[in-house]
């Protein structure tokens, strides 16, 4: 179980792409800890989002740290690019894209940065006992990665408290992070379970309260 509130996550597909810059401030008064960028290549998800052009945009107008998350097929041709046209502060991979995953992690980590591994909802906490030890970071997936607003997959959630229960029995500084249907409602159990960072979407980027309110709701909600 986490001790201490969790970090904040806003994962910017969620943004107003016509007032973005209205939105990051918002976040920096938030305290926001991260943004959460989802690349997707149309293949690995049913989507195309957040090239490394507008990523390398959002990140010359805010001085909060990227977290990157690739959904793509590719993520060795993927983290590279990543590594070398942005400074992000994790970058985290497929697992189910990534049959050499301690080879990409060796590479992130080589830089500097936190190397994470993402699982879909259908992938076992088991199918990543080899690659614990070489990443930083695990990022649960509970809703079925490519859309935003999608209901949350129950099964899933109980994976955080698998790998917290891993993470202290291993003796390893893993880092949890949630994403998908994070809300007011759910992020209290995954906190509970041993979540330490929360992906925020629909739940950050909100019109009835506004984004600052949203965040310390969040926040008070989950501590």
């Amino acid at each position: 179980m986490s001790t201490r509130g969790p970090k904040l996550a806003a994962s910017m597909m969620c943004a107003d792409a016509l007032a973005m810059e209205p939105d990051l401030r918002a976040l920096e008064r938030a305290g926001i800890e991260y943004l959460h960028i989802d690349m997707m290549d149309g293949h690995f998800v049913p989507n195309i989002a957040m090239g490394v052009d507008l990523v390398r945009q959002i990140q010359s107008g805010t001085s909060i740290p990227l977290d990157v998350h690739l959904m793509v097929t590719n993520p060795e041709f993927w983290v590279p690019k990543v590594l070398e046209d942005l400074s992000p502060a994790i970058v985290a991979f497929h697992h189910e894209a990534a049959p050499h995953g301690v080879r990409l992690a060796q590479t992130i980590r080589a830089r500097g940065v936190l190397a994470g591994v993402a699982i879909n909802p259908g992938t076992a906490v088991s199918a990543l006992d080899a690659l614990l030890p070489e990443v930083d970071l695990v990022l649960v997936m509970t809703v079925n990665p490519g859309y935003a607003g999608q209901r949350i997959v129950k099964s899933a959630v109980a994976k955080i408290g698998e790998l917290s229960e891993r993470r202290a029995r291993l003796g390893l500084p893993l880092l949890i992070q949630v994403d998908g249907n994070v809300s007011f409602e759910s992020a209290p159990e995954m906190v509970a379970l041993g979540a330490d960072i929360l992906v925020g979407g629909s739940s950050l980027f909100r019109k009835d309260v506004g984004i600052e309110e949203a965040a310390r709701q969040l926040r008070v909600r989950s501590a």
